[in-house]
């Protein structure tokens, strides 16, 4: 069985990647702009024609572009190992 990795796009908060590595030291966290990942400023198509190539989950914050580029890639017959688009938190006693 393949090990599970991630690619964190240039949105991503990279304490995400920080505390997945804390949690599980042995897990495959990259971003977009280190070593072995694609270069920054990769476009969005660029990035999900990567993932399709490596193997990787995509971790991304980018719910404009993404979608659009997702369906694009999807429709030229591409595939993705998968696309996490993380919540953002919101303090549960906020004041609105």
């Amino acid at each position: 069985m393949s090990k599970v990795r991630y690619l964190l796009d240039e949105n991503v908060n990279r304490a995400i990647q920080r505390q997945l590595r804390r949690l599980e030291p042995n897990i495959k966290v990259i971003a977009v702009g280190e070593p072995g990942a694609p270069p920054a400023g990769s476009s969005d198509s660029e990035i999900l024609e990567w993932i399709e190539k490596n193997g990787y989950i995509l971790v991304t914050e980018n719910r404009s572009t993404m979608p659009v580029h997702l369906k694009e890639h999807w429709a030229k017959g591409g595939h993705a190992p998968g696309v996490f688009f993380p919540s953002p938190f919101r303090f549960p006693f906020s004041s609105h």
